[in-house]
């Protein structure tokens, strides 16, 4: 199942399931760029750390997809720095992805970085069918011809019966533990000010405490991670009809570790 990528904290994470026998699939995470499309990132990158990191974390087994999974992505934006720097780090091993939704993006990065994996972000189903009933086992098959692996849309991970008709469940990735309220009106417009203010800030043409202060948008689920949790029979459910890869979010959340103790509960189902 998927972790999450969050500097020296990998090592731990990584020795502890080693530990417990247990794999984790792959870590997430970003670097500030204009294609970024999870939290704010202002922290630059040093290169060199994160080099070395990526090669310790693909030494043993683990992949690494970044988050740049921002909707609105235009033509002449592909030519950012940093975030092709990074792709072509990743491009190293053949075991590395991309988070994406933007179809332009996508066409770009597979053929710049063709041994990259590319994984359907919830964004992209969240903007093109923001209606629950319109996102169909079909719609999912078709991303399944298209991309290497899907991250279901948080609101259909409860709906067995419409995962069932997915063909190819093990490419599909669960994230159980979204900090969202299902149906969120104001899931789009999070996203729009997600995306805007990295641009924003990448491109320097605004201040960043300004864009920290647009960042504290409320949502009414707000820090509501476990009450919002996918339940063990339901993480079990998953696994019977044989999904498997589970996603956690979260790396500065204090209820992290007790998501984890109920994912190892129902690992192995």
């Amino acid at each position: 199942f998927n972790y999450v990528f969050d500097r020296s904290l990998y090592l731990k994470q990584i020795e502890g399931f080693k530990k417990l026998n247990k794999q984790i699939y792959c870590m997430y995470g970003c670097i500030p760029c204009v294609w970024q499309g999870g939290r704010f990132l202002t922290e630059k990158p040093d290169w060199n750390w994160l080099e070395e990191q990526i090669k310790v974390i693909n030494e043993n087994n683990i992949s690494i997809f970044v988050n740049m999974s921002a909707y609105n992505i235009y033509e002449n934006e592909l030519d950012d720095k940093d975030g092709n720097r990074l792709l072509e780090m990743l491009s190293n091993s053949n075991i590395n992805g991309i988070i994406i939704s933007n179809d332009m993006f996508s066409k770009y990065a597979y053929k710049t970085y063709p041994k990259l994996k590319q994984k359907v972000s919830i964004l992209k189903s969240t903007y093109e069918h923001p209606k629950i009933d319109s996102r169909t086992a079909n719609y999912y098959n078709d991303l399944l011809d298209r991309f290497d692996e899907i991250c279901i849309n948080t609101n259909d991970c409860r709906n067995i019966g419409m995962l069932k008709g997915i063909k190819d469940k093990s490419r599909l990735e669960v994230l159980i533990n979204q900090g969202c309220i299902r149906n969120c009106p104001y899931a789009v417009k999070h996203y729009e000010i997600h995306s805007t203010n990295q641009k924003e800030y990448c491109n320097k043409r605004t201040d960043p405490k300004i864009l920290k202060k647009n960042y504290d948008f409320i949502c009414p689920a707000t820090n509501n991670i476990l009450k919002l949790s996918m339940k063990d029979f339901e993480i079990k459910k998953l696994g019977q009809i044989g999904i498997t890869k589970l996603k956690l979010a979260g790396r500065d959340k204090n209820e992290l570790s007790l998501m984890l103790q109920q994912i190892l509960k129902n690992i192995k189902v």
